[in-house]
């Protein structure tokens, strides 16, 4: 039944988790259990990553991030700690919903750094329209936390765009 309405086991895994307890709105254990396991799978990963240099381009991060941020129906921005030398300290998830929310959560953001003693910062948000390119809002938003980050002595590493499995490197485009 979900083979059919979603084409593979992969695309079962990867699927919205709207769109599968619409799939299965007689069973929602089994809903449940497949987002379940999602969930526990991502938390593996990112104790994986503790304790681990970051690095932009390491296929396991991007792994890591296109799971926590692809196929979701809102936008989502995930926040990756680091310590002086690059470590992975800790993640979150800083804001849902809008794009207009991201300017909303710098507060909350550069807070948490603090807290953990970060001194380094990974951002990574999703496009669910599929779009890979950065809007006008994320240049400005990554921008300003940039500056922000900068004078806390907390260095922004990067801002990675999630679209369809693909990540876009807002520093690598020259916009950070």
């Amino acid at each position: 039944m979900l083979a059919n309405r979603f084409g593979s086991i992969g695309a079962i895994i990867e699927a919205p988790e709207a769109a599968l307890r619409r799939a299965l709105p007689s069973h929602s254990r089994a809903a449940e259990a497949i987002i379940g396991a999602r969930q526990f799978t991502l938390i593996g990963q990112s104790e994986e990553l503790r304790g681990t240099a970051v690095k932009v381009d390491d296929p396991e991060l991007h792994s890591y991030l296109i799971a926590k941020l692809q196929n979701r129906s809102e936008e989502r921005m995930q926040a990756i700690y680091l310590d002086a030398n690059g470590l992975f300290i800790s993640d979150e998830t800083i804001v849902t919903g809008a794009v207009d929310a991201v300017a909303l959560s710098t507060r909350k953001l550069i807070h948490h750094a603090l807290d953990c003693g970060a001194r380094g910062l990974l951002l990574a948000h999703n496009h669910p329209s599929g779009h890979i390119w950065p809007s006008e809002t994320d240049r400005i938003t990554t921008r300003r936390i940039a500056e922000i980050s900068s004078a806390l002595q907390i260095v922004l590493v990067d801002h990675l765009i999630v679209a369809r499995s693909k990540l876009y490197s807002i520093r690598k485009g020259t916009l950070l």
